[in-house]
């Protein structure tokens, strides 16, 4: 994060997400970072996609553009009150038509993310997002599709991949 500070300086405010195995969400104001949030989003897709009643219901895929259909499900099942109890929906499509293990994949990821996302539902300024692809694209595309008036600025991969090594220089020249 304070690797990206350069990159954030562009508005004076706004929230930062860094997904991940805990993805974080970091508020931030000129050069400081006031608040930060972690959601255990990755790894509650890594249990239940492989050590829970839903692994067996679900094939792992590679990302591409035609899994987007299958991934908005799961938004649409994340962003309701009873996402939880739609974790066993996963099961049930998958029960009742064979063919959705090869959707069930991204509508977890879905699920999830849109659990993590929601809490920003009356956040009002910019958000970032940085991370490699393809999570940077499907956190994109959840940002999007959960808000459309938000605005949602994706960090370039370049800044991205380079921030560990600025930060590091960053903390350096503060204590030197």
């Amino acid at each position: 994060a304070i690797g990206l500070s350069q990159v954030l300086q562009s508005r004076n405010e706004g929230l930062l997400i860094l997904p991940g195995t805990h993805s974080k969400q970091m508020t931030f104001q000129g050069k400081f970072f006031l608040d930060i949030t972690t959601y255990m989003t990755g790894e509650l897709f890594d249990l239940l996609s492989t050590k829970s009643i839903l692994a067996g219901c679900l094939q792992k895929e590679k990302w591409s553009i035609e899994q987007t259909p299958f991934f908005k499900r799961g938004l649409d099942l994340g962003s309701s009150k009873s996402a939880f109890a739609n974790l066993f929906k996963l099961r049930v499509d998958y029960l009742s038509r064979a063919e959705a293990i090869n959707e069930n994949y991204f509508a977890l990821s879905g699920l999830l993310i849109a659990q993590e996302l929601i809490t920003l539902r009356d956040y009002e300024h910019p958000i970032f997002i940085a991370a490699k692809e393809p999570i940077v694209e499907m956190y994109k595309i959840a940002l999007r599709y959960l808000f459309p008036k938000k605005e949602i600025i994706a960090i370039p991969v370049h800044d991205f991949e380079n921030a560990i090594f600025s930060g590091h220089k960053q903390i350096l020249q503060m204590l030197v």
